[in-house]
C-alpha cells in the first residue's frame, strides 16, 4: 500500500513541472516554425527558380569529377531535376583532420550563379596503404535544370584551407 501512495504522490509532484515544460516545448516549435518559414520566404525570395526537398530523390545517373587525389561523383536524375548527393573521395592523404564543402548553385540565363546549398560534412579515414577518406553528403532536392555543383577538401578547424579543389560540375 505504502508503494502505490508513493508512486501517485511521485506522480502529483511531477505533473506541475510536467506542466512547465509543456508551454515550452511548444513556444520552442512555434519559434522554430516561425524561423523556418522565414527561411523558406527569403530563399523562395532570392531565387526565381523553384527548388523542393525531397527524401526520395536520390538521382540515378552519376557526372564524375576529378582532381590531383580527389574524386567525386554527382547524383541526379536529369528527367526529374533531382540532384541526390555527392560521394567522393581524397586519396594519398597525411592530411589533418578534413571535411567536405559542398556548394550548389542555379546559373542564370545571364551566367550569374545564386547559391542554393552549402555544407560541411566529414567523412570516414581509412588506414590503408595509401591511406584515403571517403565522404557522403546527401542533397535530395529538385532543381530546374541549369545547376552547378562544386566539391572541395578543406581543412577541418579552418574552411578557408582547401587542401584539394574546388572541382566544379554543371548540367
Amino acid at each position: 500500500m505504502k508503494k502505490v501512495r508513493y508512486a501517485l504522490g511521485a506522480v502529483g509532484a511531477a505533473t506541475p513541472v510536467l506542466g512547465l515544460m509543456v508551454p515550452a516545448t511548444a513556444a520552442t516549435a512555434a519559434s522554430a516554425s516561425h524561423k523556418l518559414a522565414k527561411a523558406a520566404s527569403l530563399a523562395h525570395r532570392n531565387s526565381s527558380q523553384s527548388a523542393s526537398a525531397s527524401a526520395g530523390c536520390r538521382g540515378n545517373t552519376s557526372i564524375r569529377a576529378t582532381a590531383t587525389n580527389f574524386h567525386y561523383s554527382l547524383w541526379i536524375d536529369s528527367l526529374t531535376g533531382c540532384v541526390g548527393g555527392v560521394s567522393a573521395y581524397e586519396s594519398g592523404s597525411g592530411l589533418p583532420s578534413v571535411q567536405l564543402r559542398t556548394r550548389a548553385y542555379s546559373i542564370s540565363a545571364e551566367g550569374g550563379h545564386l547559391r542554393w546549398f552549402s555544407n560541411y560534412i566529414g567523412g570516414q579515414t581509412h588506414k590503408f596503404t595509401p591511406p584515403y577518406v571517403t565522404f557522403y553528403q546527401g542533397i535530395h532536392q529538385i532543381r530546374p535544370h541549369h545547376e552547378e555543383i562544386c566539391e572541395a577538401v578543406v581543412q577541418t578547424d579552418n574552411h578557408a584551407v582547401v587542401y584539394r579543389g574546388p572541382k566544379c560540375v554543371s548540367w
